[in-house]
This record gives C-alpha cells, sequence and structure tokens, in this order.
C-alpha cells in the first residue's frame, strides 16, 4: 500500500510541552469547551511524559483509507499504520480540543489513538465534536471491533 499522506496534508501542529494533568483539567475547564465526564475520567488517567512535541496532524475518513465499506477500529488502524501514518500520543485530544477553536459545527473527529479505560473500564478514544450546544472533547467507547462508518474522519500522527 502506498502512503496515505503528503506534507501539504497536515491539519494541525499541536505543541505537546510538558505540563501536568490538574493544568490541563483546569484548562479545559475554565474554556468555552465542553467535557463529557468519561472524557474527564480518561483525561485524568493520561501519561504526561508520553508524547515527543510537537505532533503534525492528518485527517483521514474511513473511506480515504480505502475501505469501500464500514471497517473495525483494528483494521482502520492497520491500514493508517501500513500507509505510513501514526496512532497519536493520548495528548492530542485534549491539546487539539483547546487549539481548535474554529471546529465548525457538525465535525466529529475521533482521535487515531491506542484505547484507555473510560471510568466504566471500556476501551475508550477521545473524539471532538462541534454541535449547538458547543464544542466537546468527549470519550468514544471503542473496541477492536467497533465499526466506522465511510464518512466518519479520525486524526492520525504524521
Amino acid at each position: 500500500m502506498g502512503q496515505l499522506h503528503e506534507p501539504q496534508d497536515i491539519f494541525r501542529r499541536v505543541d505537546l510541552s510538558s505540563s501536568s494533568s490538574l493544568a490541563w483539567l483546569g484548562a479545559l475547564r475554565q474554556s468555552p469547551w465542553r467535557t463529557g465526564t468519561s472524557a474527564g475520567d480518561l483525561l485524568e488517567s493520561l501519561v504526561f511524559d508520553e508524547a515527543p512535541t510537537p505532533v503534525e496532524l492528518v485527517r483521514r475518513s474511513v473511506a480515504e483509507l480505502r475501505f469501500g465499506d464500514c471497517a473495525s477500529l483494528q483494521d482502520i488502524y492497520e491500514r493508517a499504520v501500513r500507509g505510513g501514518l501514526k496512532l497519536c500520543p493520548a495528548l492530542v485530544g485534549p491539546r487539539l480540543r483547546l487549539d481548535y477553536v474554529d471546529q465548525p459545527k457538525g465535525d466529529w473527529l475521533f482521535m487515531a489513538m491506542r484505547q484507555l479505560p473510560d471510568g466504566d473500564g471500556s476501551p475508550s478514544i477521545f473524539s471532538l465534536d462541534s454541535d449547538v450546544h458547543g464544542r466537546w472533547l468527549r470519550a468514544f467507547t471503542a473496541q477492536p471491533t467497533t465499526r466506522f462508518h465511510p464518512a466518519d474522519i479520525f486524526v492520525f500522527a504524521r
């Protein structure tokens, strides 16, 4: 499989310079963005020394990853990695939520990341969305077999 990214494909660059989880929680709580309860659980469990900085991000729909129909999370990740993309450090979700101030309404992004247990112990990934109630950082329950539609968009590291 060929590369699934080009230099001009960079969606955003995020800075993950060291910070404490309490500082990030505080920044998210004081921002106009909303954080779902489960996303707060994920955020509190993050390790803040796991990521290089900065991280270049690309957006890819399931269809752009060359799936003709729904695909499992595991298959999406495997195809993206074979195509030269990387999973994001978990810190990218909260950082992107703070930085992505111009996210259009109706835009929903799934963070391509290693699943973390939410407050109920379910494997979850961060998602960012924008709706009539505001911009959100959420936790989305995602088993390796969870299926995503061709129009669903993931954010990968490059």
